[in-house]
């Protein structure tokens, strides 16, 4: 991917459990590597 560049993806947590209830379709979230490397919206949980 390019910087810009949009995608869809699946992410899956370590602790699924732990995150799910803090989730919601429409929410916005960022991943992190030592910086902000991407930010994106929860579409739907499975």
């Amino acid at each position: 991917m390019w910087p810009g560049q949009e995608a869809v993806v699946a992410i899956k947590f370590l602790y699924p459990d732990l995150a799910k209830p803090r989730l919601k379709g429409g929410d916005k979230f960022y991943l992190r590597e030592d910086r902000r490397i991407a930010e994106g919206n929860v579409e739907r949980l499975l």
